[in-house]
């Protein structure tokens, strides 16, 4: 592209006036459009590519999750012949109900009442996307803002999982719902409630990722605190906000896995989901650990803009040269 732009000045000054509009606009059209062209993008993934139906096997787990739910019941009833409906995602014991944690199905539930089970992940992705915005926006600045928003908006990696019935969405979205309260403003107060309610969706729905992140998001909370009054007054709304979604996922948890902190997935293969430096059938070690973490980066590298360079290469240079700020850092 660079090539070409150079090579036909009439197409770069097109361009560079395209640009320019983009970044010059009026910020409220302008995050209109890049919001309702991420829902109708992720609308046209969902409906168009995956025929508005779940494909994965977790996505049909998570889908067979939200119609118990939308039945009214925590789990359902198993058939007199368990081993012609077995299926990877889905436990049967002397109940019927998803390996997967209830935050997906939960979300789900209405929608498959309305008959629009399909709008639920766009409806989120676009928000994420807003969210980007106002993130960018607060931290450093408006023109940021935008080019981030513009970057969810040409991800073919957020659009593709926004159109799935996957449950990163949600957790991206309540993560991003709960930095976005942390950083801007006073995080203590309603904002820090809502902030620790958000967080506790997120791990309602994916706990370890939630979790991992969701101490660093608090850790951020208290950092900006001014002082130690401040920070128990942080502390205390995140505690506040977390104990609904944290106390019903136990609760959950209890009537359905036997405890209230044994995940389905444990009950589905205790060997294999196991937590720790074990598993099966290869035992899981630290050097695993690391090569599966550079497996995912390489990936995401490669598919969050499917460009022909590395598509973290702008940020693996920023930090390489050392042009890092404490607050890029944090």
């Amino acid at each position: 592209a660079w090539t070409v732009l150079r090579a036909f000045p009439r197409l770069r000054a097109g361009v560079s006036r395209t640009w320019d509009g983009l970044l010059g606009a009026p910020e409220g059209p302008f995050v209109f459009g890049v919001v309702a062209g991420q829902l109708a993008l992720s609308v046209g993934v969902s409906c168009v590519v995956f025929s508005a139906m779940p494909h994965v096997q977790d996505e049909i787990g998570q889908f067979f999750q939200a119609r118990i739910f939308a039945a009214g019941a925590l789990y359902a009833t198993p058939f007199r012949y368990p081993d012609f409906f077995s299926f990877y995602a889905v436990i049967q014991t002397d109940k019927w109900y998803s390996q997967h944690p209830p935050g997906l199905p939960l979300l789900l539930a209405p929608f498959l009442g309305a008959g629009v089970p399909w709008l639920l992940n766009p409806l989120l992705g676009s928000a994420c996307t807003l969210l980007v915005f106002r993130l960018g926006k607060s931290l450093f600045g408006g023109r940021v803002g935008r080019l981030a928003a513009l970057l969810m908006l040409f991800s073919p990696f957020h659009a593709f999982m926004s159109g799935s019935f996957m449950n990163h969405t949600p957790t991206l979205f309540f993560l991003l719902l709960s930095t976005f309260l942390l950083v801007e403003g006073t995080p203590g107060g309603a904002r820090g409630t809502i902030a620790g309610f958000s967080l506790g969706l997120a791990i309602l729905t994916r706990p370890l990722v939630a979790l991992a992140l969701g101490s660093c998001l608090g850790a951020v909370g208290l950092w900006r605190a001014r002082d130690g009054r401040g920070r128990a007054r942080v502390a205390m709304a995140l505690a506040v906000g977390l104990v609904v979604p944290i106390g019903f996922f136990l609760w959950y948890n209890a009537r359905t896995n036997g405890g209230p902190f044994t995940l389905g997935y444990t009950v589905a293969d205790p060997a294999f989901h196991r937590l720790g430096f074990s598993g099966a059938p290869v035992p899981y070690s630290p050097a695993r650990a690391w090569i599966k973490t550079a497996q995912l980066i390489r990936g995401l590298d490669a598919q969050l803009f499917a460009w022909p360079l590395p598509s973290l290469l702008p940020v693996w240079l920023f930090f390489m040269l050392g042009r890092a700020r404490r607050r890029e850092l944090l």
